[in-house]
């Protein structure tokens, strides 16, 4: 059995209690830094976007949604880190505010292709199918970046790595890729 490396980043960053901007530039060097070093994972400390403790600050609305605004900039700027998985402390509101880690991820799904992407469109309705996949159709998947190609092929009821390695996939994953 072939065991893959998994490398795990643990950024140390020196943020300051309530300078958004400046910690949101912290902690997407940090994952710029994870990501060249090859990390598959960068995990960033308790509340690094607003700075611990925000104490009297999450009383401002406006702190709040700056903080959250922060931390979409961040997840936009992770496409171009594809392979790397990113936990950031922030604070997220629903009924209350509240202390809150944001795992930060790049996936594909293929059940459907659409012609703009989420941000771009007002609403679900306006999303314009361009490829519907039947999902219980798919017998092989190749997934292409820069650094690699993995192929990987539906054997019976179990899918499995054809290339680079031959290696039982991880079912859940492949199944989550074509969207079940």
């Amino acid at each position: 059995m072939n065991i893959l490396p998994l490398r795990v980043a643990l950024a140390q960053v020196n943020v300051t209690v309530g300078d958004l901007e400046g910690n949101t530039r912290k902690i997407l060097t940090s994952m710029q830094q994870a990501y060249a070093a090859g990390a598959h994972i960068v995990c960033l400390p308790e509340l690094a976007l607003t700075g611990y403790p925000p104490e009297d600050l999450l009383l401002k609305p406006g702190f709040v949604a700056d903080n959250l605004r922060q931390l979409h900039y961040l997840v936009s700027e992770s496409d171009h880190m594809p392979e790397l998985t990113a936990v950031v402390g922030f604070v997220d509101r629903d009924h209350d505010i509240y202390n809150a880690a944001a795992v930060i991820e790049i996936r594909y799904r293929l059940s459907n292709v659409y012609s703009a992407s989420k941000e771009q469109a007002k609403s679900e309705a306006e999303l314009q199918t361009i490829l519907k996949i039947d999902r219980d159709k798919v017998e092989r998947l190749e997934i292409e970046t820069p650094e690699r190609t993995v192929k990987v092929a539906k054997q019976g009821a179990e899918w499995r790595i054809a290339s680079p390695i031959e290696a039982r996939a991880d079912f859940g994953a492949v199944e989550g890729i074509i969207g079940r």
